[in-house]
């Protein structure tokens, strides 16, 4: 069975005229059976404000709502307003509240409203639902919902102010969190308008980062993981192992990984800007440098990588509990090891670095014994002769037809004078300019 995510986070914006916005001021400070009763005319994702609430994440559909119906429906218990400072907010601070909303509708802000949602079962696991009585330890997720504003206000750079409060529901509590801004950041943006198509409104964006969407839900998870311990020593282990293998990569050229060093480097491309992890699967060496990673690993650190498994699959199961995998996506524990910035991609880093090491050694060995240079080094001081010509001989001219190797002390006089010769021609061409201006 596919994993479906223990927490969500939906996320929606309502403009200034919409009457959501309004029903959001209106209901702050009535009692909670009010405010139970009239939750569909001040929740954005109600079926009766589909038409002026958005999604907030950019480029997404509003496929979202109906995934929010799905966890949620009229709270049968609401608490009290909590906010940035107050885990129960004191009658003048909601008053507060409702003025500074009303002077943000006013200024043209839009109002957004994130819902934390949970399956109770998740919050059972992880101690902050009694599945006796129901009771909810509510500080732990003010907490969390907290940080998580802080995240997005810092990745959307907001200045606003906000109110939340937890919903009670027999199958799914959520943290509902109404935010605007009393004089907006947002850049303005032109909008259709739908009554005559061809103007447009100005509005301000209401739309977010997909990204920082995902960085305020990991955020908000985090903090009620507590994991720090867990993710403090997987980082450490895994750092230990490349500081190992680092250590090692001098017999990466000998010994067993020998034929393996030399198949990577007769795969290796004439450009060595492409010597990089990154461009293994691409530029198509990602094997050969794997198999020397492969080896390395199930000999010389077979220990320490079961150690670090260990240390993975706890915390990569939290994860999927919390976030699901409904399409079987690479887990936490897979990306850790072989995804961008895994264990295979730093220690392939490692096995790449000795080999330009070893690539410069070779190529110096040449030289000195008078090799001709690659067809990538005579295309290149090809390039440069044709950018600031200089007096020189062709490129051809620089090897005998004969078979004897030119000394290094010629190969030296030769690099030597190409470069007088160069510097000779960007003094001329800076001369022309300026006598030209």
């Amino acid at each position: 069975m596919k994993p479906t995510a223990g927490i969500i986070l939906s996320t929606a914006f309502v403009m200034p005229a919409a009457q959501a916005f309004s029903d959001y001021i209106g209901y702050m400070d009535r009692p909670e059976a009010q405010r139970n009763e009239h939750f569909d005319e001040y929740n954005a994702f109600s079926n009766q404000n589909t038409g002026s609430a958005f999604n907030t994440i950019e480029g997404a559909g509003e496929s979202q709502f109906s995934t929010y119906n799905d966890y949620m429906g009229n709270p049968e218990k609401t608490s009290s307003l909590f906010t940035r400072t107050y885990d129960t907010a004191p009658p003048e601070v909601v008053s507060y509240m409702k003025e500074y909303f009303h002077e943000a509708q006013m200024n043209g802000s839009p109002l957004w409203q994130h819902v934390f949602s949970f399956k109770n079962e998740w919050l059972v696991d992880h101690g902050i639902m009694s599945a006796e009585t129901g009771e909810v330890n509510q500080s732990r997720l003010q907490e969390a919902a907290r940080l998580a504003v802080n995240q997005l206000e810092k990745k959307e750079q907001l200045h606003g102010e906000w109110t939340g409060a937890i919903h009670y529901n027999t199958d799914n509590i959520h943290v509902h969190i109404g935010y605007t801004e009393r004089t907006s950041s947002r850049p303005l943006i032109e909008v259709v308008n739908e009554e005559n198509p061809s103007f447009y409104n100005l509005e301000r964006k209401g739309k977010f980062l997909k990204k920082n969407i995902r960085a305020t839900r990991a955020k908000f998870i985090n903090e009620l993981l507590t994991m720090d311990d867990m993710l403090m020593q997987t980082s450490e282990q895994f750092n230990k192992m490349i500081e190992n293998a680092k250590g090692y990569s001098e017999n990466f050229v000998t010994d067993q990984y020998a034929t393996l060093f030399q198949n990577l480097y007769e795969a290796m491309l004439e450009n060595r800007r492409f010597w990089k992890y990154g461009y293994a699967k691409g530029q198509k060496f990602q094997y050969q440098v794997d198999a020397i990673t492969n080896l390395y690993l199930n000999t010389e650190q077979s220990a320490e990588v079961e150690k670090l498994r260990q240390y993975l699959a706890p915390i990569s199961k939290e994860y999927e509990a919390a976030y699901g995998n409904p399409k079987n996506q690479p887990t936490y524990e897979d990306n850790k090891l072989y995804g961008k910035d895994g264990l295979y991609h730093k220690i392939g880093n490692v096995v790449l670095s000795k080999l330009s090491e070893y690539d410069k050694t070779i190529r110096s060995q040449n030289r000195t014994k008078g090799a001709r240079l690659s067809d990538f080094d005579l295309e290149s001081l090809a390039i440069e002769e044709s950018i600031v010509p200089s007096d020189l001989p062709p490129l051809d001219d620089i090897y005998l037809p004969g078979d004897e190797p030119i000394a290094k002390q010629d190969i030296d006089d030769y690099e030597n004078l190409y470069f007088d010769s160069l510097s000779q021609s960007i003094s001329i061409f800076i001369l022309e300019v300026r006598r030209k201006s």
